[in-house]
């Protein structure tokens, strides 16, 4: 009896035990979601650690508040508790998993490096790709091999490092890269219009929570309905929704070529309904299409209609005879094949298919001639260029109307459809209104009374009617009275003539956008030639118009580029000449022995001054050079503008004493009164501007006295330089920042000037989003004024270092490596050194330097590196002496100093620069500087 009783209540235990369990379930309010690998704005964290973006507002207003929702990226913390995973695809949906796809693709698009040459899906081959290690995308590109892969640890590295130029392109989803460009208005970076991968994301609940499962899929439906969805989506993609829409619109476009292209497959069908359409009239048409269903399509190939066809086709078209001659050819195979949009006179299939499908295509030719087959759908194989290609052929007879001559079309396409179909038994009707209808040019076709019989789909969305609206009516029906009377004229040329009319004019859409179309409108005729009616087809031209238009800015942009370059070609030679006749006429007097030493000293003082002036003019060309090829690229940092302006005071003096102007009084005003004013500009291109103009002015001025400042207007910096000591006036200002001004210089007033820094300084002040001005009010004394965007940066204290560059050391205790192939240069350098006291050895490639540095490795304090040598350049002799001793003191001696040379030095470890030709106290300095440390 105790036995039974204690059964008993076992079962009760048991039943109440799970109605529990059972309850617990259902009312557990207790929710974590996992979401998976994705970033904003799809999901992140703010600065209070809380949760945000498109997946949160989401799941959150299917949730209405029902259950705790806990939102976690790192499920390692929740093994066993997480419910729902989120945000994944369907193929990653673990088993015992319940998938709700959300309304949202994210698509992947390839965002390309600008100047990559990736302007589609075709040209990813052999490019260098950035990818998120472990993305859905990963183990697909690895897998084929496609391209180089960069795997990173996160999309926003991904695209910092593409705006950087490292890789040619990151594939990445659209909305986050999108997001981080806007975000952090990154540079050089550029995208292809059309998605490589679309993936359906939504969340996977377990399939034991069948109530949350319902809830969801209730609430999901309910905020589709009543828009709530669509305002989540707006709310965070607002500021990408112009690209999106056009990323949807090209998205759209995909799905539109891939359709038609699997209709131009079926073309030969069409073709043959459409050739019958133009040859009979109504029932007669239909009834002899039926009865000759079999026999050879008849054509003219002279019909422009019917040209066209083939010739624009986007896939493999080509006609050919039962020789394997070929009469016509798409634009598209010939562009493959041989890189040309013209057909090779006496062109054979042979000419571009192997002998073995040659022989195959000719077989199937004579099968098609002899009755047996009316049309040949087969599989082939082939290699062209050492590409393999497995495509789909297609034949079908045709016969010429002026000779009745056979030829057959081909068409060769992917083997996009799978399974078995026939070609036959395709509906005529369908297949001509699903090619009219997916044409994005405006056709249609009207009788002789100028009543429409048919429109296509872009037609009727252009004058935003409906067919019931169009046929059966006239133009004075649709269009307005004087739109119609246009369309009369031209209709009436058309049927009175039987020519092929062509017009091209300006329309306006409905969205009161204008286009430019290409009209054409062409007589159809009956069996017996008779015109019972026309088909006009209008083609949208804008874009070609407008880069006709571009084409032509860009020719008489060149044309004036090339004005320009040979005038100064012209001036340069004059330039370089005069300096160049100096230092070698003086030169020779030196040879004379009557001289005093007095007139020594003078002759090499002139030599020194035109060696100066030469060396300006060759760094001039060689900046100019740059600009004009854009190799020039602006970086920007803080530095104290004051600075820039005392460097180009002693940069003044020093000038005025090389050109023979002492008599010139230079002064400089600074426009701030803190003593270090930073500001954040490219200190670099600032620093030649100013300099240019400087040099430009001591060159070329008649006055007394020179006076240079700055002063601060309006989140501008403006910069002067005026041929007198008088402070800049306000009418001036005013002056120059009016928009009617006629003081804002042009390269047609200068560019007859001998001074290249002037052109240099305008290029300059312009890639810095600047301008520059010229005002003469005294013939001869033109005065400067240049303003540039004017951003403040943090006052930063400035070191006090004593620049003694003058005092010649002594380095008697010191040893340097000295690595130097030209003897000139050597043993300037040496002269140079040699008052030091220092000792030198000397290498005259980079393998010597690096032999010399392994034997001497202890002894040696520096070491001076060329970096043009034969054997091993400087730049690679620096690194594996680095690599041997990465502690080793390189200091650069070349004539390749520009900022982008010197970063490419200091990445590999070089400590400074000295630029060519050497100036004695700056290397006293330089070198002095390292020895202190040391």
């Amino acid at each position: 009896m105790i036995f039974r009783i204690q059964r008993i209540f076992s079962l009760v235990v048991l039943l109440l035990l799970i109605v529990f369990s059972k309850i617990g379930l259902a009312i557990d309010n207790n929710i974590y979601i996992d979401i998976q690998d994705v970033e904003s704005p799809y999901f992140s964290f703010n600065e209070n650690q809380e949760p945000q973006g498109y997946i949160v507002d989401l799941i959150n207003t299917l949730n209405n508040d029902k259950y705790d929702i806990t939102f976690v990226n790192d499920s390692s913390q929740y093994k066993g508790i997480a419910k729902i995973l989120g945000y994944i695809t369907e193929e990653e949906v673990p088993s015992g998993y319940y998938f709700i796809e959300m309304p949202h693709d994210i698509d992947y698009y390839v965002f390309t490096r600008q100047n990559a040459n990736i302007m589609s899906l075709n040209n990813l081959l052999n490019k260098k790709i950035i990818i998120l290690k472990n993305d859905l995308i990963f183990n697909m590109l690895y897998r084929y091999k496609a391209s180089n892969i960069l795997e990173v640890k996160s999309y926003n590295y991904a695209l910092n490092k593409l705006a950087k130029g490292i890789s040619d392109c990151a594939i990445i989803p659209y909305q986050i890269g999108a997001d981080i460009i806007n975000k952090q208005t990154l540079k050089n970076i550029d995208y292809i219009i059309t998605p490589l991968f679309s993936y359906n994301y939504g969340i996977a609940i377990p399939i034991e929570y069948t109530e949350i499962i319902n809830y969801f899929e209730t609430g999901l439906k309910q905020s589709i309905e009543n828009n709530e969805y669509k305002l989540i989506e707006y709310t965070w993609f607002e500021n990408l929704s112009d690209d999106s829409n056009r990323f949807r619109i090209n998205k759209l476009l995909l799905f539109i070529i891939v359709g038609l292209t699997v209709v131009i497959l079926l073309l030969a069908v069409f073709i043959k309904f459409l050739k019958y359409e133009i040859n009979a009239s109504t029932s007669d048409a239909i009834n002899e299409l039926s009865q000759s269903n079999y026999s050879p399509l008849i054509i003219d190939l002279n019909n422009p209609l019917i040209n066209q066809l083939i010739t624009s086709a986007p896939m493999w078209l080509f006609v050919n005879d039962i020789n394997g001659k070929i009469f016509n050819i798409s634009q598209h195979m010939l562009l493959d094949i041989f890189n040309d949009t013209v057909l090779p006179n006496g062109l054979i299939v042979s000419d571009i298919f192997d002998s073995k499908l040659s022989s195959q295509m000719a077989s199937y030719d004579r099968k098609l001639m002899s009755h047996k087959s009316n049309l040949i759908v087969e599989p082939i194989k082939f290699e062209i260029d050492n590409e393999k290609h497995n495509k789909i052929l297609v034949k079908y007879p045709l016969r010429i109307v002026a000779n009745n001559r056979n030829l057959f079309l081909n068409i060769i396409t992917k083997p996009i459809i799978e399974g078995d179909f026939n070609i036959n038994t395709l509906s005529s009707d369908f297949l001509f209104n699903t090619v009219v209808n997916t044409l994005p040019d405006l056709i249609f076709i009207k009788n002789r009374e100028g009543e429409y019989l048919g429109a296509n789909k872009a037609f009727y969305d252009f004058y935003g009617m409906s067919e019931g609206d169009v046929i059966g009516k006239n133009d004075f029906e649709i269009v307005s009275e004087e739109e119609a009377n246009k369309y009369l004229q031209s209709d009436k040329i058309v049927f009175n003539t039987g020519i092929v009319w062509e017009h091209t004019e300006w329309e306006n859409r409905l969205n009161g956008e204008s286009i430019k179309l290409e009209n054409t409108k062409i007589p159809l005729r009956n069996k017996k030639n008779e015109i019972f009616g026309l088909v006009g087809i209008s083609h949208d031209v804008t874009r070609c118009y407008h880069f006709e238009q571009d084409l032509k800015i860009a020719k008489e942009k060149v044309e004036e580029s090339d004005r320009i370059k040979s005038s100064f070609l012209a001036n340069m030679s004059h330039e370089i000449r005069t300096p160049m006749n100096s230092i070698i006429g003086f030169s020779d007097l030196l040879a004379d022995p009557d001289l005093t030493l007095d007139q020594r000293v003078d002759i090499i003082d002139i030599i020194q001054t035109n060696g100066h002036t030469l060396i300006d003019l060759i760094d001039d060309i060689i900046d100019f050079s740059r600009l004009e090829s854009g190799k020039v690229h602006l970086k920007y940092n803080d530095f104290d503008l004051n600075t820039i302006i005392e460097d180009a005071y002693d940069f003044g003096i020093l000038k005025k004493t090389q050109l023979g102007k002492e008599h010139l009084n230079i002064s400089f005003n600074i426009g701030s009164v803190e003593d270090v004013y930073m500001i954040h500009s490219d200190q670099f291109r600032l620093r030649q501007v100013l300099k240019n103009l400087i040099a430009n002015s001591i060159r070329y001025s008649t006055s007394k006295s020179l006076l240079f400042g700055y002063i601060i207007r309006d989140n501008e910096l403006l910069v002067y330089i005026k041929n007198d000591n008088n402070l800049i006036s306000d009418e001036v200002i005013d002056k120059l920042y009016s928009e009617t001004t006629s003081s804002r210089i042009d390269f047609s007033d200068i560019e007859e000037s001998s001074g290249i820094a002037l052109i240099i300084a305008k290029k300059v002040i312009e890639m810095i989003n600047g301008r520059l001005y010229i005002e003469e009010l005294v013939s001869g004394r033109p005065d400067f004024y240049f303003s540039i965007p004017l951003k403040q940066a943090k006052v930063l204290v400035k070191p006090n270092v004593n620049k003694d560059m003058l005092e010649i050391p002594n380095w008697s205790e010191k040893l340097i490596l000295v690595a130097e192939d030209e003897e000139i240069n050597y043993i300037l350098l040496e002269k140079v050194l040699l008052k030091t006291s220092v000792k030198i050895i000397r290498a005259n490639n980079g393998k010597e330097a690096i032999e010399l540095f392994e034997e001497n490795r202890l002894k040696i304090d520096l070491i001076l590196m060329d970096i043009r040598m034969p054997e091993i350049n400087g730049l690679d002799a620096s690194r594996k002496i680095l690599d041997i001793d990465p502690d080793t003191i390189i200091i650069a001696q070349t004539a390749y100093a520009m900022p982008e040379d010197k970063e490419q030095y200091f990445n590999v470890g070089i400590k400074s620069v000295v630029a060519k030709p050497i100036d004695p106290s700056e290397l006293y300095y330089m070198c002095n500087k390292y020895f202190n440390k040391s």
